[in-house]
């Protein structure tokens, strides 16, 4: 029975992680908050997509270190094939910030709320 109850403690925790995780770079984010009114945005992330202006993407994979993320993208834009890209992402708090150095400008954003 001890072992029973560890095991569903274990698997809620890692549940509850992953959720907690998701939501630190999860969410619309704005270069200004101007942006942010009418539910606008900039960037658009979930679980399974990402969308910058004009670009939207299919998150295939995510890896966490810490406060960065980097997410392993197939993206489509306007009249272009689809391409497999990646975009490292760092959260703090309420601002998002583009590490790996390229693909959109200005690199960091800020949280809609």
């Amino acid at each position: 029975m001890t072992k029973l109850i560890l095991t569903f403690l274990t698997l809620f925790l890692m549940l509850v992680n992953g959720v907690v995780a998701a939501q630190e770079w999860t969410g619309r984010w704005a270069i200004d908050r101007a942006t942010c009114a009418d539910e606008g945005y900039d960037l658009f992330i979930s679980k399974r997509d990402f969308v910058i202006w004009e670009q939207s993407c299919k998150i295939l994979k995510v890896r966490k270190s810490g406060p960065k993320v980097r997410l392993g993208l197939q993206c489509s834009g306007e009249g272009a094939a689809p391409s497999n890209e990646f975009v490292e992402l760092r959260v703090l708090g309420n601002v998002i910030e583009r590490t790996d150095g390229y693909w959109f400008q200005p690199n960091v954003m800020k949280r809609c709320r």
